[in-house]
């Protein structure tokens, strides 16, 4: 049986949590990946989504800390059909990184939008 539950342990938030790990899930260490902290550089996504395409399963997948939001970019492009996502967060994190883009916290979503073609509306 595969594991239904993915937790990307990019911080640690997980291993003091013994009660969510007692369930069938699947563990893929991100700690060790540079420049994953509140930003995402290039190299560091290309290894995120290298990771994560080793995946035996999709679905519920916990991501940390509220550090690593942008990994729900990744997440959106694995996709392929097409989707509404509707986002619950305190900000919209549709900031648009104009002077340096790099993806953050702060701005998948616009991220998404410009480069997920699954993705039809945000709500």
């Amino acid at each position: 049986m595969h594991p239904s539950v993915t937790f990307l342990n990019f911080d640690h938030t997980y291993t003091w949590q013994r009660n969510l790990l007692r369930f069938p899930h699947e563990w893929i260490d991100m700690y060790d990946i540079k420049g994953t902290n509140l930003y995402c550089d290039d190299d560091a996504m290309q290894e995120i989504e290298k990771r994560l395409a080793c995946r035996h399963t999709r679905g519920i997948t916990f991501i940390g800390s509220g550090n690593y939001h942008y990994v729900s970019y990744a997440l959106l492009k694995q996709l392929h059909e097409p989707f509404t996502l509707v986002l619950f967060d305190h900000h919209t994190d549709m900031n648009e990184q104009t002077l340096f883009p790099l993806l953050s916290c702060g701005s998948w979503v616009s991220y998404a939008q410009k480069h997920v073609p699954t993705l039809k509306h945000v709500v």
